[in-house]
């Protein structure tokens, strides 16, 4: 039969009379003729022993692959001119086989099919291959060709490779309408139930067993293996201790796999425990293996218990495991984090703590950890980390995929970035990688958001014509986007086109509008509320929130408290959110008493606290400037570990700076993460209002903010740097300035013209500077800044007070400075010469230009242009410097010359030109120099 190679792996020895005669049992009822294909023509693309996997595919993808998707970005191209008659796909071989006639046709097809598929089956497995392989199943089984067992366990066997578990599933159920007598193999209903258990559909799993059982098969550990985890993962534990029970009788023992999955499901369970371990048996044995260790992790953190799986991973590292493993647990570990991160302010700092771990231990990420890292950037809304683990990816040499591919679409769209969207979109689908509809609503909302309609109109028909049909989270997402932006009236387009494509809102269907006609006082607001809140859908948290803000917006709190006690009535338990939206509703509508009585029942409730119910106190308290109140608050909210935002640190370091209170404005800053996305403006505030009217001490308190932010790693802004080093100037502190710029340009940021300025301005800045250009001499952005700095500088220093500002500027005897460092142009030289003439500095210029053409400075190189001789020479002259002149000018012949010499090519002047220039330059000076 087919698919020799790949027989032992996908049937065991029970089933060797059937893969002799594996064909004939074709699932469709297939000719026996099929089980030996006859040799194809000599002209057939797939005759003789063809083992390039590409040109198999390419043979059958015209007729395989229906979908094109339009390259995003670019001009729509007008529709190809219809094909010749008899033509599929513009394969001359198809159209000649098509033109043979309609009875010989669908032979030669379904032949050229099984043959790629063999040839498909027979290559290395990877993700793009059993893509392929389950493009072609599903075209033959859609043309009813059927396919052969082999066939089906090829299949289901690339079911474990791909993210299109659904097609696997549909050829596994059309397989079982047409079931052989004593049924289908074994290993086809094991495949069914893993596929089933990674679309974490329980019942089906438990269906395809007993399905198995009535075939006549005894299911093996395997089958068992899978249907208890999946229970397990579906949070039931009891349907899983009863297939543990029938798993024993039938005379199987417990792995550690089992016994792991088992144990973490009653991890709280105390008699739950003791009835597994009485059911087992030896369980230490068990406990003791690397497999057991892996398991719990992969499952506790499948359930959302980190922490559980957390604590066996220095277990599994004491068994010594392989590689595979402690990245395995690493990758589950950090998706378990990522998936809680936003309901604490750890999780995330836990992520990149184990990828830390990771990379101590030497444990190169794969896809699937780089996939975790990605989504747990993207909770936080880190886009540039999202691109940043992308990136490192791709370093790696880890191929991504369709779900890499969205991430980073999805960031994309999150930072409103057009183009980056679409160079990622037109990257996936040039590697045939098919978008799914979280990738296809993230394009569609970045180009809403940015008001190209007509491109994601566009986007939505390319998906409707490859046959994707829009779910409501397409709808739902696009809605959003024009909330987002206030656009009603295209936001109400999109509401039709869900009504036509026939798909029902939901809950957040209608909570998105509800929010937009909110925002706009909308009187068609009313509408919704009563679809929402009588029969139409059924209300959850989000839909009461929007109806109690808009209740508490519009001077009703009235209202919005029995919208509350309806929400507790219909048994939905309110949230952190609800009770803060009621909060600020009754601190919007000034009453302070209820506010405080809700924030009360919220801690009562047992929910989560969060730093915005806090906030909502503290700005009743900083409103009337009960400054004692904010401190308590803040105090309680250290005690209790809830996380503060920027809200809070606003509120903190605004009392204790009008308060006086120094000392407790730093303790505040010290108990910031400066990593943190609030950092930074939370630093400005406390900036802002040091540097206001606070003298020195407020002068003080900055600079060593400046000096915790800098050690930490914390990048500061310009308006930052602006303000310190303006008042330590102001003060008489100019060493403090330099330091100020030095600690800037060290942290990556280098000084913009207007704090240049500033500092030249100081007094002794002269070989500052030089310091300063050196520490950020590799940005060619110095050359820009040393033009802006000189204009201010020249006229407020003398001859010597330039050239010792030039010389720390081009890096005098400076031999650290790399070879990568901007070259000065000649128009700068030019600027410092005419600088030196205007300042009457003779001999300083004469210095300058000593040390220009030794070559002494590290960024200006002797001159190779003879018009800066002649320039120089112009300047020297008209200071009666003839000796300096005659110089310059047998210089600037010298290397008009060498230069002639040495390019063989007409650069700068010729000796002819530069003869003439320098006579015209004699004769014009001695006209008013006389003798000279």
């Amino acid at each position: 039969g087919l698919h020799r190679r790949n027989a032992n792996v996908c049937f065991n020895s029970s089933l060797a009379p059937l893969r002799a005669n594996a064909l004939d049992a074709s699932l469709d009822g297939a000719k026996s003729s099929r089980s030996r294909l006859p040799k194809p023509p000599p002209e057939d693309p797939l005759s003789g022993t063809l083992e390039d996997l590409d040109e198999a595919w390419e043979s059958v993808r015209p007729i395989v692959v229906k979908t094109s998707w339009a390259k995003l970005g670019a001009e729509r191209e007008s529709p190809a001119p219809a094909e010749a008659e008899g033509e599929i796909g513009g394969d001359p071989e198809a159209a000649r086989v098509e033109n043979k006639g309609e009875q010989c046709q669908p032979a030669r097809e379904e032949e050229r099919l099984r043959r790629a598929f063999e040839i498909l089956s027979r290559g290395s497995q990877s993700k793009i291959t059993n893509g392929r392989l389950i493009a072609i199943s599903r075209y033959m089984l859609d043309r009813g060709f059927g396919l052969s067992i082999p066939e089906l366990a090829v299949i289901m066997r690339a079911g474990d490779d791909t993210d299109q578990l659904p097609d696997v599933i549909d050829a596994f159920q059309r397989a079982s309408l047409r079931v052989p007598p004593g049924g289908l193999p074994l290993p086809m209903y094991e495949g069914a139930i893993r596929t089933y258990s990674r679309l974490g559909n329980m019942q089906a799993c438990l269906d395809v067993f007993r399905l198995m059982e009535t075939s006549g098969h005894k299911p093996s550990l395997r089958a068992f293996s899978r249907v208890i985890e999946d229970c397990v993962r579906n949070r039931d534990p009891s349907t899983a201790v009863t297939l543990l029970e029938r798993m024993l009788a039938q005379g199987h023992q417990a792995d550690p796999r089992i016994y792991a999955t088992l144990l973490i499901s009653v991890h709280n369970d105390e008699r739950g425990q003791q009835r597994l371990t009485q059911l087992i048996g030896n369980t230490a044995e068990l406990e003791n293996t690397a497999a057991f260790n892996l398991s719990a992790i992969t499952i506790a953190s499948y359930l959302g218990l980190p922490e559980v799986g957390h604590s066996y991973l220095e277990a599994l590292k004491t068994h010594d495991p392989p590689p595979s493993f402690l990245i395995s647990a690493y990758s589950h570990l950090i998706r378990a984090y990522a998936n809680r991160g936003a309901e604490d302010g750890t999780s995330f700092a836990v992520v990149a703590s184990l990828h830390s771990e990771m990379l101590t231990w030497g444990l190169p990420p794969n896809l699937h950890t780089y996939y975790n890292l990605m989504y747990a950037s993207f909770r936080q809304n880190d886009v540039p980390a999202v691109i940043r683990f992308w990136d490192e990816m791709l370093a790696n040499g880890v191929e991504p995929d369709q779900r890499t591919y969205k991430l980073l679409i999805r960031a994309h769209s999150l930072s409103l970035d057009v183009p980056a969207t679409e160079r990622a979109f037109n990257e996936m689908i040039e590697k045939q990688l098919i978008p799914n509809n979280a990738t296809l609503a993230a394009v569609m909302r970045v180009y809403t958001l940015s008001g190209e309609y007509d491109k994601a109109m566009a986007v939505y028909n390319d998906m409707l014509q490859n046959g994707i049909n829009p779910t409501r989270f397409i709808f739902n997402t696009l809605m959003h986007a024009c909330a987002e932006q206030g656009d009603t009236a295209t936001l109400t387009k999109w509401w039709a086109r869900m009504q036509e494509a026939g798909i029902k809102p939901d809950v957040a269907s209608y909570t998105i509008v509800m929010q937009a006609l909110s925002v706009t006082k909308d009187p068609g607001i009313s509408q919704f509320h009563e679809r929402v809140f009588t029969s139409e859908v059924e209300p959850d948290r989000v839909a009461y929130d929007v109806l109690m803000t808009d209740r508490m917006k519009h001077g009703r709190p009235a209202e919005a408290e029995q919208a509350f006690a309806d929400m507790l009535a219909r048994g939905i338990i309110p949230d952190t959110a609800n009770y803060v939206t009621m909060m600020r509703g009754f601190a919007r509508n000034d009453d302070e008493l209820r506010a405080v009585k809700t924030f009360h029942d919220l801690v009562e409730s047992g929910q989560l606290m969060s730093a915005d119910a806090y906030n909502v106190l503290m700005g009743l308290a900083f409103s009337r400037k009960d400054y004692d109140q904010v401190n308590k608050l803040w105090e309680t909210m250290v005690e209790e570990n809830v996380p503060p935002n920027r809200q809070t640190y606003e509120y903190v370091l605004k009392t204790r700076i009008y308060s006086g209170d120094y000392e407790g404005v730093m303790a505040v800053i010290s108990h910031m993460d400066p990593t943190a996305p609030h950092a930074q403006p939370v630093y400005s505030i406390a900036f802002d209002k040091l540097l206001r009217k606070r003298g020195m001490q407020g002068l003080a308190v900055a600079h060593a903010i400046w000096d915790s932010m800098i050690s930490k790693g914390a990048k500061p802004t310009n308006a930052m740097i602006k303000g310190l080093i303006r008042e330590h100037l102001t003060h008489g502190e100019t060493n403090l300035a330099i330091t100020v710029a030095l600690d800037a340009a060290r942290s990556g940021v280098s000084p913009t013209g207007s704090i240049m300025q500033l500092l030249a301005r100081g007094e002794g800045m002269e070989t500052a500077f030089g310091s300063l250009f050196e520490t950020f001499g590799n940005d060619v952005q110095w050359v820009a800044e040393f033009n802006l700095v000189w204009s201010v500088f020249e006229p407020t220093r003398d001859a010597e007070g330039l050239l010792k500002f030039w010389n720390g500027v081009a890096g005098l005897d400076l031999v650290s400075l790399s070879p990568s460092s901007p070259v000065v142009p000649t128009e700068t030289i030019t600027k410092v010469i005419e600088s030196f003439t205007k300042c009457g500095g003779g001999s300083h210029l004469a210095t300058f230009w000593k040390h220009l053409v030794s070559n002494r400075y590290a960024r200006a190189p002797t001159p190779s242009d003879p018009v800066l001789y002649i320039f120089y020479a112009r300047a020297v002259a008209a200071r009666g410097r003839w000796e300096d002149v005659v110089w310059a000018l047998t210089d600037c012949l010298d290397t008009a010359v060498r230069m002639r010499e040495e390019r063989g090519v007409k650069v700068g002047l010729s000796v002819e030109e530069a003869g003439r220039v320098v006579k015209r330059v004699l004769e014009s000076v001695g006209a008013s120099q006389g003798s000279g």
